[in-house]
């Protein structure tokens, strides 16, 4: 069985002069079976000075499952914002992580899990324009385990053009950009909804890209009526909009759909944008307007 890896970025939100508080993002990759998805996991720093890793501990906030009312329809970097992380006490640098199941390509046995969280460190400042590659470490653990480690140390740091450049940029991005990952290019989530959300997302989609109604179909108008119908913008205003409905043809003429778990490497970032270029373009042609 490979040995469970993962992934981590951090960025400072805080710093009071007392204490630094930084989000943080990443994905772990770990045998299948070893991780529940929807859950949260407290931890320690591994070390005071710089930043080394992180040791699992047992959890703290509260249960995930009483937030389900809107949890599930958020990505994973906006749950940053909410009241539903855990630091250490005082003196004490940690803080908590929630991991969600993605569909990431992993190696056979495996599956990858992505997860965004919180965390105070008083430490020298973490490198904000790398990736910490990180593995299962020897460290004492602390009662508890992640994904059968009792914590996972930095082993390596990947510098990432793309994490140079963030002022400015909603921490609810950094999983969508194309930093992750061990193929020969990095890549990014599309979304980190949670799957079948995701799933409902893209039915929805295929039934009115098939020509299906709400009025002709009853799973359309279930789906378009309910929180799917909201994320994809298919509700009255965007549907019967002209200019909407045929940008979304134009698109679909270029090719297909472009799926919500879609994981992309910087090139098919790069194709898509391109893609939604020729298709603005298409459209002020037909309209006689100058692009």
């Amino acid at each position: 069985m490979p040995v469970p890896r993962g992934q981590l970025v951090a960025r400072l939100g805080q710093d009071d002069g007392h204490n630094r508080y930084y989000t943080i993002a990443g994905i772990l990759e770990v045998p299948e079976g070893t991780m529940e998805g929807e859950t949260s996991h407290g931890f320690i720093a591994a070390s005071g000075r710089t930043f080394g890793g992180i040791i699992a501990s047992p959890a703290r906030q509260p249960d995930p499952r009483d937030l389900r009312d809107w949890i599930h329809v958020s990505d994973l970097g906006s749950l940053v914002s909410h009241q539903m992380w855990s630091i250490p006490r005082d003196g004490i640098n940690g803080g908590s992580i929630f991991v969600r199941k993605t569909r990431m390509t992993a190696r056979e046995g495996m599956e990858v899990f992505a997860f965004s969280g919180v965390m105070r460190f008083n430490g020298d400042r973490i490198d904000e324009t790398c990736v910490h590659e990180i593995a299962p470490g020897n460290r004492i653990g602390l009662g508890t385990t992640l994904a059968g480690a009792t914590g996972f140390e930095v082993v390596a740091r990947t510098p990432q053009p793309e994490l140079g450049n963030t002022n400015g940029m909603s921490f609810a991005s950094f999983l969508k950009l194309p930093v992750w990952g061990w193929a020969d290019e990095p890549c990014g989530f599309r979304s980190t909804m949670r799957l079948d959300v995701i799933d409902e997302c893209d039915e929805l989609l295929d039934l009115f890209d098939a020509g299906e109604t709400t009025l002709t179909s009853e799973q359309a108008a279930w789906l378009d009526a309910g929180e799917a119908g909201g994320i994809v913008g298919t509700r009255a205003v965007s549907r019967n909009d002209p200019e909407y409905k045929r940008f979304q043809e134009i698109m679909l003429e270029d090719g297909p759909r472009l799926r919500f778990d879609a994981v992309l490497t910087r090139s098919e970032l790069a194709r898509e944008e391109e893609r939604a270029a020729r298709a603005v373009e298409r459209m002020h042609e037909s309209m006689g307007m100058a692009p």
